[in-house]
């Protein structure tokens, strides 16, 4: 986990916003992102589109082309900073970007990998067409998420992970109904609160990183930090796909 290429740093305020609390409580903070969630439901698709042509293209020549893999990280980075928001680790409002911004307090950082898998890039293609043909002789009516899960054969091999994460999802949104409370009281979240809360980002992240072939190493069972992981990226430190090239 050391080494693992995805990093999320997420950097504790010291104090926090009384009022952003009660809007918290109120519902308000969810209302006021539904601009975002608008704009990501179109990148969501275009997103898993994007991934596709990547896998295609590594099972022909074995690289993930770079600017489809930039693309897939940027609108990941995207939903990592609504979701952080959201989950009150950060109270500045996301900006509507799909760029690494060392200025805001969450960030994605990728490292690029020279060469993807072509065994596994094939086994998804083929997972894919097989089962779309089967939800589509079926009639399915699923919507687009759960949809896309069914045919992504890197969600199915994450199962584990997935059933892990809703536990934790549900001990996160307790954490997070408490945590407001202890805002409007402090005006501060604790060090633990937001790490436990910070962790279960991280490590829902770096799942998704994987569903969407940003890298082909199978996420760690923890969302404790690492190297990259620690802070965002001063200013002129490579991030996201500006990472140094692994091998």
């Amino acid at each position: 986990m050391n080494d693992y290429p995805i990093g999320v740093p997420i950097e504790r305020a010291p104090r926090r916003s009384r009022l952003w609390a009660v809007l918290s409580l109120l519902t308000i903070r969810f209302w006021a992102l539904l601009p975002h969630f608008i704009v990501l439901v179109f990148l969501g698709i275009a997103q898993f589109v994007a991934f596709l042509i990547g896998q295609v293209v590594v099972l022909v020549n074995g690289t993930y082309p770079e600017s489809l893999h930039r693309f897939v990280g940027g609108v990941l980075r995207w939903q990592l900073r609504v979701g952080a928001f959201l989950l009150a680790l950060t109270d500045r409002y996301p900006p509507f970007s799909l760029q690494p911004d060392e200025a805001y307090p969450v960030d994605l950082r990728v490292s690029y990998p020279q060469r993807s898998s072509r065994l596994l890039a094939g086994l998804t293609v083929l997972f894919f067409i097989v089962s779309a043909g089967i939800l589509g002789a079926a009639g399915s009516g699923s919507s687009f998420s759960r949809w896309e899960g069914l045919t992504n054969l890197r969600t199915v091999i994450q199962i584990p992970h997935l059933v892990i994460l809703v536990f934790y999802g549900i001990a996160v949104f307790v954490v997070w109904i408490v945590a407001q409370f202890v805002i409007l009281f402090t005006a501060s979240m604790t060090t633990g609160m937001h790490d436990f809360v910070a962790d279960f980002a991280r490590w829902s992240t770096r799942v998704s990183a994987f569903t969407y072939g940003l890298t082909d190493r199978y996420p760690p069972f923890s969302g404790k930090p690492g190297p990259q992981d620690g802070r965002a990226a001063a200013p002129g430190e490579p991030t996201a796909s500006e990472e140094p090239r692994a091998a």
